[in-house]
């Protein structure tokens, strides 16, 4: 996983994904689990930790 550019710049996604209907869900999460939530949305989905 990349945290920059080749450029040097921030990666931003086309799209931003919908959560709307995580968000009760996610309210009960730590810090931990919220932060791999946001990020499987944005890789493979798959949780390999």
């Amino acid at each position: 996983m990349m945290g920059l550019a080749d450029d040097g710049g921030l990666l931003v996604p086309n799209e931003l994904p919908f959560v709307g209907g995580n968000l009760d869900k996610w309210r009960l999460l730590s810090f931990t689990e919220l932060s791999l939530e946001i990020m499987l949305l944005f890789t493979s989905g798959k949780n390999t930790a």
